[in-house]
């Protein structure tokens, strides 16, 4: 049987442990729904 070419790395891979310290902010924010609007460039349609 053929070996399967997934990445199979993980997101440890592609993000370091030290970019993710070094963020620092770990909050959630919390914003109004009247000031979020969609990117007028996505190509999906409501």
């Amino acid at each position: 049987m053929a070996k399967k070419n997934a990445l199979g790395r993980g997101l440890d891979a592609l993000i370091t442990f030290s970019e993710v310290e070094s963020q620092g902010s770990t909050s959630i924010s919390e914003v109004e729904l009247s000031k979020m609007f969609p990117n007028p460039d996505q190509p999906r349609r409501v």
